[in-house]
């Protein structure tokens, strides 16, 4: 199932959408139960709804239930009804007390400029040069024998 740009897909509460591969620039809201793959632009799975599969998406709302692998490269929101289970990939996060994210969890957060910043604040400068200090021998510790 294809899309056009900036359209609406609805899945309700009652609808069960089995092997879809589904490309949509827009939104895509599931309320009943979608078993396959989805590219959207934004996900918004409702509370009742179970999704099955491979999800790809700039925004995802989860209020229901994803299983599968789900990568999302901006915001990825999980309420306190939210179940989430499998390859999860985000680009940042908001969650609620109550809500469950199991498997592996990642982030595309740039590691080397987070490396960059701790090398260039206080403590990190403290931190790398006890690190440096450690290896090092103590003179006044051959005094001492």
């Amino acid at each position: 199932m294809r899309m056009m740009k900036g359209s609406t897909l609805y899945v309700g509460s009652e609808t069960i959408v089995k092997g879809a591969t589904l490309e949509i620039n827009g939104t895509a809201r599931i309320d009943g139960t979608l078993i396959g793959k989805g590219k959207v632009k934004h996900l918004i799975v409702g509370k009742p709804a179970r999704v099955y599969g491979d999800i790809l998406s700039e925004t995802a709302y989860i209020e229901g239930t994803v299983e599968a692998s789900i990568e999302v490269e901006g915001k990825l929101t999980i309420r306190k009804s939210g179940r989430v289970r499998g390859k999860i990939y985000y680009g940042s996060l908001e969650t609620e007390e109550g809500a469950i994210l199991f498997g592996e969890v990642s982030s595309n957060w740039d590691f080397e400029s987070v490396e960059e910043a701790e090398n260039n604040d206080g403590l990190g400068s403290v931190v790398n040069s006890m690190d440096d200090n450690v290896d090092k021998p103590n003179p006044e510790d051959d005094e001492l024998s």
